[in-house]
């Protein structure tokens, strides 16, 4: 299977995420397909898949694999095998219908942490079912599949590079909240700024600033589904200055504002 070159998925709605185990005995198979796409994460052990189309993959911890909905296979185990699943929806009419070359993609994470925390966080809030844990569910997801592109953007291009943005990269994601500049980040990286811009363009495809932005949205989402926070906290918590700025920022990207969004969360 070829790795497909632009990763972009429109997640509709989430089906299942839990965290399951199977052990020897179990028998788990998908005769006719799955019908979802899914994502599943090996926390513990390992499972074989065995496709109907003959192809075979051994699942082992800490690696992750893509399904696509047209995927039929079996899954034998020769020790307990524990793992994380997630079955979700997608605008077909949105997203890109050649996602997957073939009915499945196995990823090996550069950081296997990140995926076992954020899929721990996924699961738990969609096993809690309080009120907004749809959205917080698929902001999470989303969070996911960011990791996902990252990875295999490096892979294709060279984890060398990969490795030294990473100082960057961790930076944003840990103080996405704080003041920086893209020289601090240049810094970091022991780079000049005009080869960070480049070589950060070059793996991930949009501007180290807007990465922090976007990490700020997924963060605001989250305070104001809880419940708890007005907009001008969220936008002080998430590195907003002026709270004025913080509700056209997210409303432009969102299509409503702070308010509006809080008010259309599932209530339960």
């Amino acid at each position: 299977m070829s790795l497909f070159e632009d990763f972009y998925m429109d997640v509709a709605s989430i089906a299942v995420a839990h965290e399951f185990t199977l052990d020897v005995p179990h028998k788990c198979e998908y005769p006719n397909g799955r019908g979802l796409y899914g994502l599943v994460y090996a926390i513990e052990g390992e499972a074989e898949y065995r496709f109907a189309t003959g192809d075979r993959c051994t699942l082992c911890r800490g690696e992750l694999m893509l399904l696509a909905p047209r995927a039929a296979y079996t899954i034998a185990v020769k020790q307990r095998f524990r793992h994380y699943t997630v079955n979700f929806e997608l605008h077909e009419e949105q997203s890109a219908l050649g996602l997957l070359a073939g009915t499945f993609y196995r990823i090996t994470p550069h950081e296997p942490d990140r995926y076992a925390r954020c899929l721990g966080q996924l699961t738990a809030r969609w096993r809690a079912k309080q009120a907004g844990y749809t959205l917080s569910s698929i902001a999470r997801l989303y969070e996911l599949l960011t990791f996902i592109h990252h990875d295999l953007t490096a892979d294709s291009q060279g984890s060398v590079a990969h490795a030294r943005l990473r100082p960057a990269r961790e930076h944003i994601e840990q103080h996405y909240a704080e003041s920086f500049g893209l020289d601090d980040l240049s810094r970091l990286c022991c780079m000049s700024l005009t080869h960070f811009r480049r070589e950060w363009a070059r793996l991930y495809r949009q501007p180290p600033m807007q990465y922090r932005d976007a990490l700020r949205l997924s963060h605001a989402k989250e305070y104001l589904l809880s419940g708890y926070y007005t907009a001008a906290e969220v936008a002080a918590a998430c590195g907003f200055e002026d709270a004025s700025y913080f509700v056209r920022f997210f409303k432009k990207h969102t299509g409503m504002t702070p308010g509006a969004f809080k008010r259309q969360a599932p209530i339960l």
